[in-house]
Formats: C-alpha cells, structure tokens, sequence
C-alpha cells in the first residue's frame, strides 16, 4: 500500500470530506519533499510546492 492509500483508511469513518483527506495527504507528501524534489525546467527548478484552502459549506447551512 501507499501512504495516500493508508491515510485514506486512516482516515475513515471522519466527519471530513475524503476529498479534504485526499488534498490533506497531498499536502504533506509535498511538505516532506520540499526543496530536495525539483523538475529541471531548463532556466529554473519546479519544485512541489502546493498551497491548498479547504472550503465548505457554511455552519448554518450544515446545521452545525
């Protein structure tokens, strides 16, 4: 199994959305990777970086 497999069980049975799972364990593999994984682009390095905002509906529409 991998990490997202395994995070995705982890993960089961939360109030979550398994879609703010799934970017949540995306999130951290490119945390861990930081600068040491890079695409050679030529000119520049592309390096993993994601900035990620979870959005939901709001709490009075949820009833929470």
């Amino acid at each position: 199994m991998n990490f997202l497999e395994d995070y995705q069980i982890y993960s089961s049975g939360d109030e979550a959305p398994p879609d703010f799972h799934a970017w949540a364990g995306l999130s951290v593999l490119s945390s861990c990777c930081g600068p040491n994984l890079w695409l050679d682009m030529g000119k520049y390095n592309l390096q993993p970086n994601l900035y990620i905002m979870f959005v939901g509906p709001h709490a009075i529409v949820t009833g929470k």
